[in-house]
């Protein structure tokens, strides 16, 4: 059977359109090295205090017997979630400000 028109187009748009993205550009806030100092320190700043406070509450939860319960459980986990997590992005965005390299690969993007 022979395919509709729609379909035909619709097919033939999306091969038109098909894109390679390999990499994407992160614009800044600011081009003003002073300001892009602040922010990079402002940022690291926010990352060491996330990182300090979730280790923190980590390992009272690990140390404190009375607080082997689930629901601390769970908020432990939570925590070393949370590093993961800001550590693999605030990773870049300090490397970006470090090397002046704006470029992102794509699969890191996802």
């Amino acid at each position: 059977m022979e395919e509709s028109h729609s379909r035909k187009y619709s097919k033939m748009m999306m091969e038109m359109f098909r894109n390679e993205t390999t990499f994407f550009i992160i614009r800044g806030i600011t081009e003003d090295p002073y300001f892009n100092i602040i922010i990079f320190f402002l940022v690291l700043l926010i990352y060491l205090t996330t990182l300090i406070g979730n280790m923190t509450f980590f390992l009272l939860v690990c140390f404190d017997h009375h607080l082997h319960t689930p629901m601390y459980n769970f908020l432990g986990n939570l925590s070393i979630v949370d590093m993961l997590c800001s550590t693999v992005t605030q990773h870049n965005v300090l490397l970006s400000f470090i090397t002046k390299d704006k470029s992102i690969t794509y699969m890191l993007s996802l």
